[in-house]
């Protein structure tokens, strides 16, 4: 099956209070480290958005507890072959669920920093990047395609960033704009033509 990836495209209308109630006490503390109320709002609601693909892809109405792998991903202890990844910016979560690895990484586009474009892009990205009608648009697009990736393979930021996508290694990579402003790539191992999007507009 193609991957799932379930999209909150407004969480400012989110309980935080009620929320924090129904997740994990570590994913609670993590939540609370947040100083802004929208990135409070945003964690949440990728958690939330996990609980809801797992009870609609796969019936599980309760998660459980969560583990992590050596590299720091974390998996579902009592569901070890089901696998996720959650990402949020301000304002949207995501979640993207499937019966194999898989990443996500979702970003506001927001202007571009040169010093950060020359560390992160290739020489070949920066010159896609600078002949595109909207540079800032076309970095994020490769930028998330990068965190997808490194979530996929569970390996985190690298100093090899520049040439992460020319190390993909058969993965598939899916980039989209669920919002007006706003960039969503997904990485899976899943030799698919695409993946099935859901738009989630109430969480608790």
């Amino acid at each position: 099956m193609a991957p799932v990836v379930l999209i909150a495209p407004d969480t400012s209308r989110l309980n935080v209070e009620r929320a924090v109630r129904r997740v994990s006490a570590e994913r609670r503390a993590l939540v609370e480290r947040l100083l802004r109320v929208q990135d409070r709002q945003a964690a949440l609601a990728a958690w939330l958005l996990l609980e809801r693909a797992l009870e609609w892809r796969y019936g599980i109405a309760e998660m459980g507890p969560w583990a992590r792998e050596p590299g720091g991903k974390p998996f579902l202890a009592r569901h070890p072959l089901i696998h996720f990844n959650l990402s949020h910016t301000a304002g949207v979560a995501v979640c993207a669920v499937d019966d194999r690895p898989v990443g996500i990484d979702v970003e506001r586009v927001v202007p571009l920093d040169p010093d950060v474009l020359s560390c992160v892009m290739s020489r070949e990205e920066q010159a896609s990047i600078a002949a595109s009608g909207s540079p800032e648009e076309a970095f994020m697009r490769l930028w998330t395609r990068k965190e997808a990736l490194l979530k996929l393979t569970g390996r985190g930021l690298t100093s090899r960033l520049p040439a992460v996508l020319t190390e993909a290694h058969g993965a598939t990579l899916h980039t989209f704009c669920p919002v007006e402003g706003v960039v969503c790539s997904i990485a899976s191992r899943q030799a698919t033509t695409g993946f099935e999007s859901i738009l989630v507009d109430a969480l608790p």
